[in-house]
């Protein structure tokens, strides 16, 4: 997978990939799967590929120079994976399935993978990892709402860590702190829960919303959870 450029599309696996920083040792990596958001929704060609960095979320944040964080080979050592879907991911689990499948087969991944994905992304995080919980090492789903049926969701990602990211004041009160979830793990007996309620004003033009994924993609507290869960 990794090429000459750090990120870039693959319309043959319909996703947009990152290679660690330059200095990582590797492979294999540990790995990220990232599931974006409404907007960059495509058919996985090379065209749609490229709205991914230009959506909230991680790709977006890697594409930023300035995020010295994730160019650190020791900080952010992570090889990064974003699926592209049509529609919301939970029409897409087979897919992503059946990637991770292969990620897992190919060599360059360490492990399991980490899954996290940004608003209808963090939806797909719920779905996904409750479908498939040996899959995933830890998974980290922001400005998610409550997942439906969600005690049994909660019984299947007992022994998973799980880092839920939200505003209180985001513009869709729905992606708000997930509390039935939160609730339904502890009592499912999930020990290994970290919330976090990301606070301060957006830049000039940016939503509440989109923020969110500004505040957790560029978190160092975040990425040090993920390199001991990873």
């Amino acid at each position: 997978m990794p090429g000459d450029r750090r990120c870039q599309g693959s319309a043959d696996l319909a996703v947009w990939w990152c290679d660690p920083p330059t200095g990582t040792a590797g492979p294999p990596w540990p790995t990220i799967v990232f599931l974006h958001g409404f907007g960059e929704r495509g058919d996985g060609s090379s065209e749609a590929l490229a709205t991914i960095p230009r959506g909230g979320g991680l790709p977006r944040e890697i594409a930023q120079p300035e995020n010295q964080l994730l160019h650190h080979p020791r900080l952010f050592p992570f090889l990064v994976v974003a699926p592209q879907t049509t529609g919301l991911w939970e029409q897409a689990l087979v897919t992503v399935e059946k990637l991770v499948e292969r990620l897992t087969a190919s060599g360059f991944v360490r492990g399991r993978p980490l899954l996290t994905g940004f608003s209808i992304g963090a939806d797909g995080v719920w779905a996904l990892a409750s479908r498939q919980p040996s899959l995933f090492a830890a998974i980290a789903p922001f400005a998610g709402e409550d997942p439906p049926n969600v005690e049994p969701i909660a019984r299947a990602l007992a022994g998973i860590p799980i880092w839920i990211g939200y505003r209180s004041d985001d513009e869709h009160p729905r992606r708000t702190r997930p509390r039935t979830v939160i609730r339904a793990l502890a009592e499912a007996g999930n020990t290994d829960v970290k919330v976090c309620e990301y606070v301060g004003a957006p830049p000039p033009k940016w939503s509440r919303h989109v923020y969110v994924a500004r505040q957790a993609y560029t978190d160092s507290r975040f990425y040090a959870w993920l390199r001991e869960k990873a």
